[in-house]
């Protein structure tokens, strides 16, 4: 991200900062597909995405994208509804802007969440697993071009790309159990073949989705601590003998907000 793309960020920062009246954030989480609800039910101050300056906004259906400024549990949070995939044709500098945002608060906790489709009939649809590490099959990098110093080193350390420290603490806070395992990250927007979910399978992934992993890197870039949470919304082809749409993802997401409410305010309330 060049220094005038970054001049975006800081503006988009800067706005947002002078509506709330603080510079700074103590977390910030990213909600996944068919997840909105969760943000609806929050108290605070809205930011429709494209009210905000500069800030790109989200296409996909299912997805009322906002940034909503609160407080939960005593901790000022960044709420950002609606997330930005590359296959929806952004710029790999765009998906990855609000974490860019995130650096201008000084935030120190990501929770990001996704919905995704298990590889393994360890995991079922319903079920939340708790992301432990990714393997990278996205095709980019979003720190590929001139560093931003400002925000981070050149060469980040991938060894811990979620904090066992708070994995540890989610799984201690969490009322329901949770599963782990590695998130295998790819483009989309089509759906994966069966060839394909038996090479994921093969090294190591235990879910399959499209996003999270280029925030992720830039989270890690930026130093910020990093827990990630995937909502299992499908078999992956060739596990089950149903079709793969999208609607079904949305709507198997929706029905464990309830849970991934539960998991990420308890959560909070211990870090």
């Amino acid at each position: 991200m060049p220094s005038n793309k970054l001049e975006l960020v800081k503006k988009s920062s800067e706005y947002i900062k002078n509506k709330i009246q603080t510079d700074s954030a103590d977390i910030a989480i990213i909600i996944g597909t068919g997840l909105s609800g969760f943000g609806s039910s929050l108290d605070g101050i809205d930011f429709p995405y494209e009210t905000i300056p500069n800030f790109p906004e989200t296409t996909l259906p299912g997805k009322n994208g906002k940034l909503t400024y609160t407080n939960v549990a005593d901790k000022k949070v960044l709420f950002f509804q609606g997330r930005l995939h590359y296959y929806e044709g952004y710029s790999i500098d765009k998906v990855v802007f609000p974490i860019r945002m995130m650096k201008e608060f000084n935030v120190k906790t990501l929770i990001i969440t996704n919905s995704a489709a298990c590889l393994t009939k360890d995991l079922t649809p319903g079920d939340l697993m708790v992301i432990k590490d990714h393997i990278n099959l996205m095709g980019v990098n979003p720190l590929v071009g001139q560093n931003v110093y400002e925000q981070g080193k050149r060469f980040v350390d991938m060894s811990e790309p979620y904090s066992k420290n708070l994995l540890r603490i989610l799984k201690q806070s969490s009322p329901i159990p949770l599963k782990e395992g590695i998130y295998v990250g790819v483009t989309g927007p089509s759906f994966e073949t069966p060839a394909e979910v038996r090479y994921f399978r093969a090294i190591g992934g235990m879910a399959v989705g499209m996003s999270t992993v280029p925030e992720v890197i830039v989270a890690n870039h930026c130093n910020i601590e990093t827990v990630g949470i995937s909502c299992i919304s499908n078999f992956a082809a060739g596990i089950a003998p149903n079709r793969l749409d999208h609607d079904s993802v949305v709507e198997i997401a929706k029905k464990t907000e309830t849970d991934l409410v539960s998991v990420i305010l308890n959560f909070v309330a211990m870090i």
